[in-house]
């Protein structure tokens, strides 16, 4: 979750490009990830990074709560974490694991 240090707001780069409508928030910046051999592990940046963290986190959402499509929907945008950035830039928030 974000922190006071942090200031809860993205660290990249403004969004420049138009396309769909932005809905929740992943962690995206400076990812530790595992990489293609011989190098392993790398640290990325992207979409590639946080869409995998907001799936991640509907699945908990879905373990916890055994919801369809719509009602777990809701549960994600809920409970985000509301940003300081703007909504088209953040959507609901950064997206956050059921208790």
């Amino acid at each position: 979750m974000p922190t006071e240090n942090d200031g809860g707001e993205p660290s990249g780069p403004p969004l420049l490009a138009s396309g769909g409508q932005i809905d929740l928030a992943g962690p995206g910046v400076d990812v530790y990830s595992s990489w293609v051999t011989p190098r392993k592990y790398n640290v990325i940046s992207g979409t590639s990074m946080a869409t995998p963290h907001v799936a991640g986190i509907a699945a908990l959402w879905y373990e916890k709560t055994g919801q369809g499509a719509l009602e777990l929907w809701g549960n994600l945008t809920r409970a985000s974490f509301r940003l300081r950035a703007s909504s088209p830039d953040v959507g609901a928030g950064l997206t956050q694991a059921p208790q």
